[in-house]
């Protein structure tokens, strides 16, 4: 079920003391009622596209389903203005078939500013509207998959759930967001063994407390040419 993610209107432009009407883009939001078992789970005001991954990803990174050992069967209807998902866990259809050897990689500080690059090339909705909130995920310098939504963790959650549609682990791999980073955030990927999250915005004290508990190497305000590294700098290397 796909809606357009963004609506055009005209607006009234200001530049200095002039004044001018042109044709802008907004994004638009839908409310979507989450049911998992016939139970309520959770009410999102969500980009109306990307659903399907959007639910996949939440119920992994909330840790209400294993990847390894359960898939989902999920249905969506339609009730006023609202829409409504109902999932039912299938132990005969797990996201990820087997367990990857995880391997520890460092990154060089030149692959960064690469990483950074393509995730700005593929922001086209943030650029379009300037609401959207951006999740990427990378293997190595490679572009596995990214998402926008106008909530930042609807954006990471449809991400994962891309990556677990084509059965790939996002253990050991690389995630980017635009958004300012939380605990709580960092507590969604932990749980799927990524060790390198790199924002453009910055992150909270009790952020960066939980990512060196937890190994993972935590990077901010990256820029064209900057960025802060604040744990585990052990993983970036200067050539």
């Amino acid at each position: 079920m796909e809606y357009s993610e963004t609506k055009p209107i005209s607006i009234i432009k200001v530049r200095h003391n002039t004044k001018s009407t042109i044709l802008d883009y907004v994004a638009t939001e839908k409310e979507l009622d989450f049911f998992l078992e016939d139970a309520f789970v959770n009410k999102f005001y969500v980009t109306p596209k990307e659903l399907k991954e959007l639910l996949i990803g939440f119920c992994v990174s909330e840790g209400l389903i294993n990847p390894y050992k359960e898939g989902l069967e999920i249905s969506f209807q339609k009730k006023n203005k609202e829409l409504i998902a109902k999932a039912k866990i299938k132990k005969e259809n797990a996201f990820i078939l087997k367990k990857g050897q995880f391997q520890e990689n460092k990154i060089s500080i030149q692959k960064i500013f690469y990483l950074s690059e393509v995730f700005e090339e593929n922001s086209c909705l943030f650029r379009k509207t300037g609401c959207f909130h951006v999740a990427a995920i990378f293997k190595d310098k490679e572009l596995l998959a990214v998402s926008e939504d106008i909530g930042r963790y609807n954006a990471i959650d449809k991400v994962i759930g891309k990556l677990l549609l084509r059965q790939i682990s996002p253990e050991g791999k690389i995630l980017v967001v635009s958004c300012r980073v939380f605990r709580n955030i960092l507590s969604k990927v932990q749980k799927l063994g990524i060790k390198l999250v790199i924002s453009r915005g910055a992150p909270t004290y009790e952020a960066i407390e939980f990512a060196n508990f937890h190994e993972i190497t935590l990077i901010g305000f990256l820029k064209r040419g900057t960025f802060n590294i604040y744990t585990h700098a052990w993983r970036i290397k200067d050539e």
